[in-house]
């Protein structure tokens, strides 16, 4: 995984907390599970994406960090250029 530069990205703010290693460590078990899916380096039509983050839940007894996945976002209009 490549961490990205945004401001307040999720990554960003794992590496900070000192979770991202323990975060792409999910991810590569859910991949090698077949939960997840790597997206291709080029579209081949109509894909879409389910944004996820990670969540700390410090009462936890046994997994601190889990990621949740966010189905519920909306397609977007495409910004119109004039």
């Amino acid at each position: 995984m490549k961490l990205e530069e945004t401001p307040g990205s999720t990554n960003l703010q794992l590496e900070r907390n000192g979770q991202y290693e323990e975060y792409d460590s999910i991810i590569q078990n859910q991949l090698q599970e077949r939960i997840v899916e790597p997206a291709p380096e080029t579209t081949t039509g109509r894909e879409f994406y389910i944004l996820h983050k990670g969540v700390n839940r410090e009462n936890a007894e046994s997994t601190t960090l889990r990621i949740v996945y966010d189905a519920s976002e909306r397609e977007r209009e495409p910004a119109i250029l004039k």
